[in-house]
């Protein structure tokens, strides 16, 4: 009777607040796997601002820089073993090998640029050291660590032209 029914209905208590416990932590895991994929799909895309200031933007400004800062923090990610096994890795791997070898070839041919500023006649050479080169260390400093072949050809054309301007000028003094 009467205690049958109660100790059905403390069954059915115990029941539903074990399923409120497990639906809460189901709910739980559910955000903590949401959080975890937004930031793992933050982290590989390449957002069309990205592309386009590192495609058309102007090499050598700050939003520039900017870029190359966010480009490096994506082939960080994207080196870590956990993201190589995604399958979203081998669909950004491609575009994003491309976006890096465009990349690195503006940042090139702007160093040499920069470089043969040093070989006008009548420059002040340490005004250009100063004033323009040593502003493009974080380039170097890309360059360096994403083309070593790029990054020689632009250090040997800086010492062939520091060489050649220094030897002309040592030449003019005696």
């Amino acid at each position: 009777g009467f205690a049958a029914q109660l100790d059905a209905l403390c069954n059915d208590m115990h029941r539903l607040e074990e399923e409120t416990v497990s639906s809460a932590h189901n709910a739980k895991a559910r955000a903590c796997l949401e959080a975890h994929l937004s930031a793992f799909v933050d982290q590989i895309m390449l957002s069309n601002g990205l592309i386009r200031e590192l495609v058309d933007g102007d090499v050598g400004s700050e939003q520039y820089e900017h870029a190359l800062r966010e480009l490096n923090k994506k082939d960080a990610f994207l080196e870590l073993d956990e993201t190589r096994t995604a399958a979203a890795y081998a669909e950004i791997k491609p575009v994003f090998d491309s976006l890096m070898r465009k990349t690195t070839f503006r940042v090139r041919d702007f160093l040499h640029s920069k470089i043969a500023l040093l070989r006008r006649p009548n420059t002040n050479i340490q005004i250009i050291k100063e004033s323009v080169l040593l502003r493009q260390q974080p380039l170097t400093e890309f360059l360096q660590d994403h083309d070593p072949s790029g990054f020689s050809s632009v250090r040997d054309d800086y010492s062939d032209t520091v060489s050649v301007l220094y030897t002309d000028l040592f030449r003019k003094y005696l």
